[in-house]
């Protein structure tokens, strides 16, 4: 059974020896175990191989009626999701299963940008971009789920009128052969206590 999904044949076969040297001589054929089916790019040439050697035996689907991969006994369902969260810099950031159809869907979004390191798309926040995931969620079959972004804890408020370590308290420090090393951690522990202590003379 062959699906093409993108631009990628799923290739489900039974266990055949000649099938398997066939497929094998296909161009970046890859045994995927997790799907139980061969992945390849999607190509004339391979598909003309296939028809060539299959015959009858090839039957083209569509991606909705590819079997979904074997689960273990007692395995935790994870339902698949369409996951925003709304950022306070006026952009919405999705999480989704991947497929190639959602995401190339999700690239003619506004400003659509993948961002590699978080592994999210961000796109414009707006009404008929929110319209167009509520459209795609039921296309999809995907629950639609909103979250805020979290806020981000404020600075803490810089105090004025710092007071500095004075200059004797080091020179005493170095006098009486202390390491560079505990000077330093002295000098912050004594600026820390002076402007603890506030105003007026040491």
């Amino acid at each position: 059974m062959l699906t093409q999904v993108g631009k990628q044949f799923w290739l489900s076969t039974l266990r055949d020896a000649a099938d398997e040297a066939l497929v094998r001589t296909l161009f970046y054929a890859r045994w995927n175990a997790s799907m139980g089916c061969w992945t390849m790019p999607a190509r004339e040439e391979t598909l003309q191989k296939l028809d060539t050697h299959f015959g009858a035996r090839l039957r083209q689907v569509l991606p909705e009626a590819f079997p979904p991969p074997p689960t273990r006994k007692n395995a935790k369902v994870v339902v698949p999701t369409l996951q925003v969260i709304v950022g306070s810099n006026g952009r919405l950031r999705l999480q989704f299963p991947f497929h190639p159809h959602y995401i190339a869907a999700v690239k003619k979004l506004p400003y659509a940008q993948w961002d590699p390191a978080n592994r999210w798309w961000s796109v414009a926040d707006a009404p008929h971009v929110r319209e167009q995931l509520a459209s795609w969620s039921q296309e999809w079959k995907l629950p639609l789920h909103y979250a805020q972004e979290p806020e981000k804890a404020k600075p803490r408020p810089v105090r004025q009128g710092i007071r500095e370590c004075p200059p004797r308290y080091e020179e005493k420090l170095s006098l009486r052969r202390y390491s560079p090393r505990t000077i330093k951690s002295y000098t912050a522990l004594f600026r820390e206590f002076i402007n603890y202590r506030g105003g007026g003379p040491l």
